[in-house]
């Protein structure tokens, strides 16, 4: 089953937003808002997400789905486990294609924040209509090219899980396995107790994303 789920309530915090952009003056911050209604208005993100059974796994590799993918990590997150939810969410062409025009240099910046809460908004819907249709209490995720367990270059793979050919919500590859509109996520949910997040895996410092420390004893047990 593949299910895709049109966002219609569009979630942002504004204060958030101009706090985060680090803004005073108050003509910025009244700009601020406008291209927030204005990213809105136009902005149709979607996710779409797909039962994923595991056919297949050892040290190495994992099979959902007859699409095989090369990762320790994966195998080591996904240890009895037999179903897994594999997604894509985007904040959607037309918000990309609007902040594509705007040429002030700030406002630029400031679109691609908005377009990232956007992002964020459909995000948590996904985790809560998995988690509601099939009664789980916790959700993890693993993104390709996130961490080293999972190179970016199986991001073809994840994307062959969906209509094999076709651009899933619209969303393109690049060359180098990057996603077009930029404000867009790919990855696998699964079920976990551990409350696992990438975040304690990755060594990079100054992260604007980070959820929760690295973890040094958690990185030895699921890559090692």
């Amino acid at each position: 089953m593949i299910r895709e789920i049109k966002i219609t309530d569009i979630k942002i915090n504004k204060e958030a937003i101009v706090k985060r952009m680090r803004v005073r003056d108050q003509e910025d911050i009244d700009r601020i808002n406008e291209l927030c209604e204005q990213a809105i208005d136009v902005a149709v993100p979607k996710t779409i997400f797909a039962i994923g059974y595991i056919n297949d796994s050892n040290n190495e590799q994992v099979t959902i789905n007859e699409i095989t993918f090369n990762s320790k990590l994966m195998s080591k997150n996904f240890d009895k486990l037999h179903r897994v939810f594999p997604f894509m969410a985007t904040c959607g062409r037309e918000v990309f294609d609007w902040a594509n025009k705007i040429d002030d240099v700030f406002e630029r910046y400031w679109a691609d924040y908005i377009m990232e809460a956007i992002l964020r908004s459909a995000i948590r819907e996904l985790y809560d209509v998995i988690k509601n249709e099939f009664g789980l209490e916790k959700l993890s995720s693993m993104n390709p090219g996130s961490l080293e367990g999972w190179p970016i270059e199986q991001q073809e793979h994840l994307f062959s899980l969906f209509n094999k050919g076709k651009e899933p919500l619209g969303i393109s590859l690049t060359d180098t396995f990057l996603m077009i509109p930029q404000k867009s996520i790919s990855g696998i949910l699964f079920p976990s107790d551990s409350n696992y997040v990438n975040c304690q895996l990755c060594e990079r410092v100054n992260c604007q994303s980070r959820r929760v420390p690295f973890n040094i004893e958690i990185k030895k047990k699921l890559t090692i």
